[in-house]
C-alpha cells in the first residue's frame, strides 16, 4: 500500500509550528487513502517503498546544526527508495545548493504569495511547473462540519500570538478567549474554543501578511464556525469573499462590533465562510490537487 510519509530526521528536520501544520496538511492524504508514516532516523529509509509520497522541509537544509552535505546525502537514499516526493520551500536547495530532484514526480511548494516577494529564488521557484502553491486550509474532510455551535465567546485567538495590541483593545471591550503560544492549549480545548466563539481572529506575522500570505488559521476558524476577520489583505478574495480584512486597530474594532450588532450580518459571512470550506477549503482538496500533480488520480 502506498503511503504519505513525513521526513523528520536530524538531517532533514520538520521542527516545530511548521510540524503541527504538516500533520494537518497531511490528513488531506490520509483521508485521500495513504497511511501516515513518519520517520525520524535514516536507518528507517530502508522500510520505504517505491509508491510512497514522501514530505521533506527546506529547514533541514537551510537551518541544519549538522552538515548541508548530510541532508543531501540522505536526500540522495530517499530518492533511491521512493518515486514520489512533496518539497516544501526547496528554492535555496535547488538554485543556491544546486539540488535537481531525481523523484520520478515531484510536487515543489511554498507559501501561496500575492506576486513576486523580491526574494531572488523563490521569485523563480514559484514560477516552476512543478510548484503548487500551499493553500493554508483545515484538515478537516468536507463530510465532518457541521453546523456551529451556540456560542460562548464574542472572540478568539489561539496560537503564535500576533497584533496582541489589537487582541487586547478586543478584550477590553468584548468576552475574548486568547491563548498565546506554548505551552500549546490541550487540542480537545482548542476546537472546543473555535466552535463556541462568535469571531475568529485570523492575524498573521506581519512578513506573511506583507506578502499576502494568509495564515491556516483563517480557513480552520471558519471550519468551525466562526466569522473571520483577518489583517491579510487577500485573505476575501481567497475565501469566496467570507473573511474580513481589516486594516487598523480601529477598523477591527469597528468590525467587531458590527459583527456582534448586526445578526443577520454575522450569519451571511458565516454561512459563506462554511460553503467556501466544504467547496474548496480543506486539505483532502488540496491533496487531491497535490495527487492529480503527481499523476497518481
Amino acid at each position: 500500500m502506498s503511503r504519505i510519509v513525513l521526513v523528520n530526521t536530524p538531517e532533514l528536520l520538520c521542527p516545530d509550528t511548521h510540524y503541527l501544520h504538516v500533520k494537518k496538511f497531511l490528513q488531506g492524504f490520509v483521508q485521500s487513502g495513504y497511511p501516515l508514516l513518519e520517520i525520524n532516523d535514516e536507518k528507517e529509509i530502508d522500510n520505504l517503498h517505491e509508491n510512497d509520497i514522501i514530505y521533506i522541509s527546506n529547514h533541514g537544509i537551510n537551518h541544519t546544526i549538522l552538515s548541508v552535505d548530510a541532508a543531501l546525502r540522505q536526500l540522495t537514499l530517499l530518492e533511491e527508495k521512493s518515486q514520489y516526493a512533496i518539497l516544501w520551500h526547496f528554492h535555496d536547495v535547488l538554485f543556491k545548493h544546486a539540488y535537481k530532484p531525481r523523484f520520478k514526480k515531484v510536487v515543489l511548494t511554498g507559501h501561496w504569495t500575492n506576486g513576486p516577494i523580491g526574494h531572488p529564488t523563490f521569485d523563480v521557484y514559484r514560477k516552476e511547473e512543478d510548484f503548487v502553491p500551499m493553500r493554508f486550509l483545515t484538515s478537516l474532510h468536507p463530510s465532518d462540519i457541521e453546523d456551529p455551535l451556540e456560542k460562548a465567546y464574542d472572540a478568539c485567538f489561539i496560537g503564535t500570538p500576533y497584533k496582541i495590541p489589537w487582541i487586547q483593545a478586543i478584550a477590553h471591550r468584548h468576552n475574548v478567549f486568547a491563548h498565546f503560544g506554548k505551552p500549546w492549549l490541550p487540542e480537545d480545548d482548542r476546537l472546543r474554543v473555535l466552535k463556541t466563539s462568535t469571531i475568529g481572529l485570523g492575524f498573521g506575522a506581519d512578513q506573511n501578511v506583507k506578502e499576502g500570505v494568509m495564515t491556516e488559521r483563517v480557513v480552520e476558524s471558519m471550519a468551525y464556525g466562526c466569522v473571520v476577520i483577518s489583517d491579510c489583505p487577500t485573505a476575501p478574495e481567497r475565501t469566496a469573499n467570507a473573511a474580513i480584512y481589516v486594516a487598523s486597530e480601529q477598523h477591527t474594532l469597528a468590525t467587531v462590533q458590527k459583527i456582534l450588532d448586526d445578526p443577520a450580518f454575522a450569519k451571511e459571512k458565516m454561512d459563506r465562510g462554511i460553503e467556501f470550506v466544504r467547496s474548496e477549503g480543506t486539505y483532502f482538496h488540496l491533496a487531491q490537487d497535490m495527487l492529480r500533480h503527481l499523476e497518481l488520480i
